[in-house]
C-alpha cells in the first residue's frame, strides 16, 4: 500500500471538502450583502468580546477573564454565525494561539433550523507570562453560496474575515512582587565633581557620544539584509548537521529546530523581517511575498502547522514522517535557492509523490 506522506495526513482533518455543510435551497432571490469587515468591543460581567463582521458572517471572540493572575487558566471562545446556504471554515487547531499553553480544546458546529450555522472553538490556556498579552487575528474563510450572491471574491477560493485582536493584562505573582526597601540617605559629594566639574560633565558626554555611536553601528550591522546566496547555503549547512543526528529520540526538538530552520530561510531568501511572529502571522507575511508560489506558500502552511501539531497539541510523528519531513524541507531549500548556486544538498532524496 502507498505511503500517504506527512503533509497530507497534516492537512486533511483541516480542510474538508468544502460542501460538508447542507445548503438549502432558497424561496426568494436575496441581494448579496455588503462584504465589509464591521467591528464592535462589549464587555461581559467577567471578560470582554470582540465582535466582527463581513456580510453574512459575525464572529464573537471572548476570553473569560480580562485580568487574571500568572499561572491562571482563561477560557478562549471563538463564535461564528453564518446564513443560510454560506459555507464556513473555521480556523486551524492553534492557529495564532503559539504563544500560550493550550491545555484543552473543543470544537463544535450547529446547523439551527433555519439553516444557519453556528460553529465555536473553545480553547483553555495557560497563561506563564505577566504584562500586557493579546491574542492576535484569526482567520476565518466562508464561501457565499447563497442565490445571487458572489460565491467568493474573484481570483480568490473564499472571502476572509479577521477578528480583531483581544488584549488584556496578566497580574505578577505575589512571588514576583519584590519587598523594596526605602530610599538610602544622599550620598557624600565627590571631591573630583566639586574640583572640576565641567570636565567631568564633558567626559561623561562624550562617553555617552561614542556608546551611542557604537549602538548605532551594532544596529545597522545586525539589520543588514542577508542575501539569498547566504540564507541558501546557511540552510544546506543546517540541514546537513540536522539530517546527522538521532531524531527519533527527540522527536520534539527536531522539529523546533527544522521549523526554526525554515523560517530563517525564508526570511533571508525572500526578504521577510518576522523573528517574533506566531505560524499564521509568519503565514499572513509570506502572502507579501510576490517570489513564492501558490505551491510554495501551500507547503509552508502545511509544514508550520504541523509542527505546531507536534510542539503543542501532542502528535508523535513516527521515524517515516521525520525523515519524509527534512526531505521536503531539503526539496524546498532547493527549488527556492539561486540557481547558480543550488548544488544538490548531500544525502537529499526526492520526496515521495504527493509532497508540496
Amino acid at each position: 500500500m502507498k505511503r500517504i506522506p506527512w503533509h497530507v495526513r497534516a492537512r486533511a482533518p483541516a480542510r474538508p471538502h468544502r460542501t460538508w455543510l447542507a445548503t438549502i435551497t432558497m424561496l426568494t432571490a436575496m441581494l448579496a450583502p455588503s462584504l465589509t469587515p464591521a467591528s464592535d468591543r462589549a464587555a461581559t460581567a467577567d471578560g470582554a468580546v470582540e465582535r466582527v463582521s463581513r456580510g453574512p458572517v459575525s464572529a464573537e471572540l471572548g476570553l473569560s477573564d480580562t485580568s487574571p493572575a500568572l499561572g491562571a487558566t482563561v477560557v478562549l471562545t471563538l463564535r461564528v454565525t453564518a446564513e443560510p446556504d454560506v459555507e464556513l471554515l473555521m480556523p486551524e487547531f492553534g492557529e495564532s494561539l503559539g504563544r500560550f499553553a493550550i491545555l484543552d480544546y473543543a470544537p463544535q458546529t450547529t446547523i439551527r433550523p433555519d439553516g444557519s450555522t453556528v460553529a465555536t472553538q473553545a480553547y483553555e490556556l495557560l497563561l506563564q507570562r505577566s504584562g500586557p498579552q493579546h491574542v492576535p487575528p484569526l482567520l476565518i474563510e466562508f464561501v457565499d453560496r447563497r442565490a445571487g450572491a458572489t460565491p467568493a471574491p474573484a481570483g480568490e477560493d473564499a472571502y476572509e474575515l479577521l477578528s480583531a485582536p483581544l488584549r488584556f493584562t496578566v497580574a505578577a505573582s505575589d512571588s514576583e512582587r519584590e519587598d523594596l526597601s526605602g530610599p538610602m540617605g544622599p550620598l557624600e559629594p565627590r571631591s573630583l565633581i566639586e574640583r572640576e566639574p565641567a570636565a567631568v560633565g564633558g567626559l561623561v558626554l562624550l562617553g555617552l557620544a561614542l556608546i551611542a555611536t557604537l549602538g548605532i553601528a551594532v544596529w545597522r550591522w545586525r539589520r543588514r539584509p542577508e542575501t539569498p546566496e547566504s540564507a541558501y547555503a546557511r540552510a544546506v549547512a543546517a540541514l546537513e548537521s540536522l539530517g546527522a543526528r538521532d531524531s527519533v529520540a527527540d522527536v520534539d526538538r527536531f522539529f523546533v529546530e527544522l521549523s526554526g530552520l525554515l523560517r530563517r530561510y525564508v526570511e533571508g531568501r525572500f526578504g521577510l523581517h518576522a523573528p517574533e511572529l506566531t505560524t499564521e502571522e509568519f503565514l499572513l507575511a509570506a502572502r507579501e511575498a510576490t517570489a513564492l508560489t501558490h505551491e510554495d506558500r501551500d507547503f509552508l502552511g502545511s509544514f508550520l502547522q504541523m509542527a505546531d501539531r507536534v510542539k503543542f497539541a501532542g502528535f508523535t510523528p513516527d521515524s517515516a514522517d521525520i525523515g519524509e519531513a527534512l526531505a521536503a524541507v531539503r526539496q524546498f531549500v532547493e527549488r527556492t535557492g539561486n540557481a547558480h548556486l543550488a548544488q544538490p544538498v548531500s544525502g537529499a532524496r526526492a520526496p515521495e509523490a504527493g509532497h508540496a
